[in-house]
């Protein structure tokens, strides 16, 4: 959880079903924006993004796979601005398949 209602962020980032540590996330880029029909409704919790990462870093591709509908729209447009440290197999860049987590806390 983070203070001030603050979303948070996790991400794990899959080659194949290999979990890849080397994956990096700039936060900077990623900040949901609590919606404020969720917050009138005091709606908190978990949003799971499934997210498909080019060779560039880039999120082409997100999907909520779990979480409050009134928070997942949030946490679908906050992925599409997540920036990773592109992942490499044998040097080269490759496509990332991978789970981001936010939580919105009240």
């Amino acid at each position: 959880t983070n203070a001030g209602g603050r979303p948070g962020v996790v991400a794990q980032c899959f080659i194949g079903s290999v979990l890849t540590t080397a994956i990096r996330f700039d936060y900077g880029e990623y900040k949901p924006v609590y919606p404020p029909m969720a917050k009138a409704a005091r709606v908190s919790g978990t949003v799971n993004v499934q997210v498909l990462v080019d060779e560039t870093g880039k999120v082409i591709s997100a999907t909520a796979v779990s979480g409050h509908p009134l928070l997942r729209q949030a946490a679908v447009q906050a992925a599409y601005r997540a920036r990773f440290t592109p992942t490499l197999l044998s040097g080269q860049p490759v496509k990332v398949q991978g789970i981001i987590t936010s939580n919105f806390v009240l």
